[in-house]
């Protein structure tokens, strides 16, 4: 800006001279080192360039630039014109397979929609289980991974994720809690979790460390390979409690037709979000779209829109895993 101010100023300075004193000014405009004006655009477009590239290079993702999300979209992926998602469906409302048996629908199928048309490309939404997302996202096979996923610190150091609502965990039961599930009475109960989830692998875990402790025996923990198998395991008398995301919990409860109940809620809190592959240039694109998305309501919307919009963070972030 300092560059193109004092050119035009410089230039003023000799048309004027050229005007009254005719020739009196007249090697002037050129004899101070400045470049012809013929290459002088050039000369700025160039460096405003490089100054842009080197801001862009030396800030963090969460601090932004203002940029076009687009833009921030590797070029190879912008000509293909298609980002492959993979998606954990059986997460109503979050993720799920709608009535006519292939479209993904939910809170973040909806979010997936709206950032393609951000990012100004299409979203192909995969049903995944949740065992072969991160190893189809290392391998490729997919750039993006959604459907309620929660962010640890175990996942961060392979993924990356762009985090943008939080939420607990709860304990759905067959109606009556026949069983007396909750979170305090759980040891040497049957728990339903499915397969690589976080309560499959940290949470049945550590409540069983908790019984044990107290001299209580340990949680019965059962593996499903989703949750569809683990509400037809309540059902049939296979397991005593599902432990699971509590907005998927109350959503399935409430549309259960007094089949089901929720056992107990409000055991911990955890930041949710999309993943990509660790460093993936897609991380800056994604958490821009998603800061716009959230800054201009959209996002907010969204969730409103399927009843869950509690849930939101205050502002989007990049691994939020305590």
């Amino acid at each position: 800006m300092l560059f193109e101010t004092m050119r035009r100023y410089r230039w003023s300075v000799a048309l004027l001279c050229l005007l009254v004193f005719a020739t009196a000014c007249g090697g002037d405009a050129t004899t101070d080192g400045d470049t012809e004006p013929e290459d002088s655009e050039p000369a700025t477009t160039a460096a405003t360039t490089t100054a842009a590239a080197e801001t862009d290079t030396t800030a963090s993702a969460e601090e932004g630039g203002g940029e076009d999300p687009a833009s921030l979209v590797p070029a190879e992926l912008r000509e293909a014109g298609v980002l492959e998602v993979a998606a954990l469906t059986g997460q109503v409302p979050m993720m799920f397979v709608d009535e006519d048996g292939s479209t993904l629908a939910g809170v973040e199928a909806d979010l997936l929609n709206a950032l393609g048309e951000v990012l100004d490309i299409e979203m192909n939404l995969t049903d995944t289980n949740l065992d072969a997302i991160i190893p189809g996202i290392q391998a490729e096979r997919y750039r993006l991974g959604a459907g309620s996923i929660t962010d640890t610190t175990t996942r961060e150091e392979t993924v990356d994720f762009v985090v943008y609502a939080s939420y607990g965990q709860a304990l759905a039961v067959p109606a009556g809690n026949p069983a007396n599930v909750t979170f305090t009475t759980a040891c040497g109960k049957r728990i339903a979790a499915f397969s690589g989830s976080i309560q499959q692998t940290e949470m049945v875990p550590s409540l069983s460390e908790e019984c044990e402790a107290n001299g209580e025996p340990p949680l019965e923990g059962q593996t499903y390979p989703d949750i569809d198998s683990m509400f037809l395991a309540l059902e049939s008398d296979r397991a005593d409690g599902a432990l699971l995301n509590e907005v998927v919990v109350e959503y399935r409860v409430a549309n259960s037709d007094g089949a089901f109940e929720v056992g107990d809620t409000g055991y911990r809190s955890d930041p949710k979000g999309i993943l990509m592959a660790k460093d993936s240039p897609l991380v800056d694109a994604v958490y821009a779209a998603v800061v716009q998305l959230h800054e201009d309501g959209t996002l907010r919307e969204i969730f409103d829109k399927w009843q869950v919009g509690g849930v939101v963070l205050d502002e989007p972030g990049i691994n939020q895993a305590d």
